[in-house]
């Protein structure tokens, strides 16, 4: 049987709350994070975190739960990332660090966790 949260749209938008979060993170942090999932320097797997959480977006505006405000504001995440795409991209460990592209997508992401609602659970 699944869990009572499978399907609760305030468990997405808290998961989407989270790793929006994360993505301000310092790469010190953000690294250590992804030591502790067991994917130490994976660094993609950071944007693929956030790639999953958006598939909700949708859902969690037609259900009200977030503003066009958040949703311009988390699309902006979404369009840095993939500008980054690629094998070229900045996806080591001293590009996290280093890379402008990174910096803007921590700008980015602190902006916009200020604008999800902040009673979402974690």
């Amino acid at each position: 049987m699944g869990s009572s949260t499978a399907c609760d749209p305030r468990a997405f938008l808290g998961r989407l709350r989270t790793v929006t979060d994360m993505l301000s993170w310092s790469a010190e942090d953000q690294l250590a994070y992804l030591d502790g999932i067991g994917v130490p320097g994976l660094v993609d797997e950071l944007a693929l975190l956030f790639d999953d959480s958006m598939a909700t977006v949708p859902a969690l505006s037609e259900d009200g739960l977030l503003c066009a405000e958040a949703n311009r504001a988390l699309q902006k995440i979404d369009d840095a990332l993939g500008r980054m795409s690629g094998p070229q991209g900045p996806w080591d460990a001293e590009s996290l660090a280093t890379a402008p592209d990174w910096t803007t997508v921590r700008e980015l992401a602190r902006a916009a966790t200020g604008q999800l609602p902040a009673g979402a659970p974690p």
